[in-house]
């Protein structure tokens, strides 16, 4: 079974369908990484806390996002967002990483066993994501990988 196609698309009056169950996944997957949290009017806890922070400065010594002003750059967001790692995985509960896996789990219920890793590529100024799971419809691996630029002035 696939799921809707986006970005949403009209084929005969309708809205299209994914191509493939993977690529319906694949695609939400990734428009919640995009996704700022608090953005979404309709639903304020879908997307991924780290989209909020893609301009702070990284404080590439400790791997963290910089509080440069001392302050927490939105009211919605907790100081805790400056405590958390870039670089690491789902399993350590002070990251990033840890953070997406929540919201995949929340909001992508056709995945099972997910598994996130984030990596901070200091050379390139992005970061490298990779979620893997199962598919409980099929039971087949999921693998996902995602970069994206980050600014670090």
């Amino acid at each position: 079974m696939s799921g809707i196609s986006l970005p949403l698309r009209i084929e005969n009056g309708r809205l299209a369908r994914s191509v493939s169950l993977k690529k319906a996944i694949d695609d939400s997957v990734s428009m919640l990484i995009s996704t700022p949290l608090f953005s979404n009017p309709v639903d304020p806890e879908y997307g991924f806390v780290f989209s909020n922070l893609r301009f702070e400065q990284i404080n590439e010594k400790d791997g963290v996002v910089s509080n440069l002003a001392e302050e927490v750059i939105s009211p919605i967001l907790d100081e805790s967002v400056y405590d958390r790692k870039i670089s690491g995985n789902s399993r350590n509960f002070n990251t990033f990483a840890a953070d997406l896996k929540n919201a995949i789990l929340t909001n992508e219920l056709r995945l099972s066993d997910v598994r996130v890793t984030m990596t901070y590529i200091r050379d390139e100024r992005s970061i490298h994501i990779a979620v893997t799971g199962v598919i409980r419809e099929t039971g087949e691996d999921y693998q996902f990988h995602k970069r994206f630029v980050i600014w670090n002035g």
